[in-house]
């Protein structure tokens, strides 16, 4: 893969990716960069367009029920285009994450009704074969776009003890801006247009890692140089816990 030159920098930033100084010249990591590399393709998870209906769905039900159409923590108003993308991103996340813990023989039941926000509860059922019982910890799992360098929670997601939770996992998606042009493009309303718009591929999600709330930096309001509407917590997403033997633990106490 070819990685854009802001998108290295990033990850640098992140502590993702390491640089040494050769004379007087700080330079990338080549056996940084190559370790980087190949754990970030066992990270990825194709999303279909089931998936993205799904998602879709949700989104218009949680709309058209009036919850969460202000951005957390302001007064803002939010478009619905803006309501859309952030809806879906956030449900392709925990689809996502369910995918990714199949392949250690897991299976996870999402909330997919529209109640209000239920911060802290994404996971309802973990099933080991026949066998379902609840998660025995509280996961939040949290969808950004695929170049951000950090995991933030909202303070008060983490200072209230009901709305806290134990472990937050990290997803970047791949969502692209005309997403919902692209699913419906076959519409037949759309003729006129139809050869403009892309067609619908599948969405790459990539499952960053995790930490647990006790890990979790800050609060702040500025991390990295960017400035934050109110104050998170936060983890680097190089300091993200992402190994099989690190999953294996977290799924021991699911």
């Amino acid at each position: 893969m070819s990685l854009p030159q802001k998108a290295v920098e990033n990850f640098v930033k992140a502590q993702e990716i390491s640089r040494v100084k050769v004379g007087r010249y700080w330079t990338i990591d080549k056996a940084s960069l190559d370790i980087w590399k190949t754990d970030y393709d066992t990270r990825l998870v194709p999303l279909v367009a089931e998936d993205y209906r799904t998602c879709l769905n949700f989104s218009i039900r949680s709309h058209y029920g009036g919850f969460a159409m202000t951005n957390f923590g302001t007064r803002t108003q939010r478009d619905v285009g803006q309501f859309l993308f952030n809806s879906v991103q956030g449900k392709l996340g925990e689809i996502a994450v369910q995918k990714f813990l199949q392949r250690f023989g897991i299976n996870i039941t999402l909330d997919f009704d529209v109640r209000g926000v239920v911060v802290g509860q994404d996971i309802t059922e973990i099933r080991r074969g026949r066998v379902a019982n609840p998660p025995g910890i509280r996961v939040g799992i949290k969808s950004t776009k695929e170049r951000n360098m950090f995991l933030a929670v909202p303070q008060n997601e983490v200072d209230l003890s009901e709305r806290s939770s134990d472990v937050y996992i990290l997803v970047r998606v791949a969502l692209p801006s005309d997403h919902f042009l692209r699913y419906v493009k076959d519409f037949n309303g759309l003729s006129e247009v139809h050869n403009i718009i892309p067609d619908f591929e599948p969405i790459t999600a990539e499952i960053a890692g995790f930490t647990y709330k006790s890990d979790l930096q800050g609060p702040t309001q500025q991390i990295l140089g960017q400035d934050l509407a109110k104050p998170n917590y936060f983890a680097l997403t190089g300091s993200l816990r992402k190994s099989d033997s690190e999953w294996r633990e977290l799924i021991g106490r699911l």
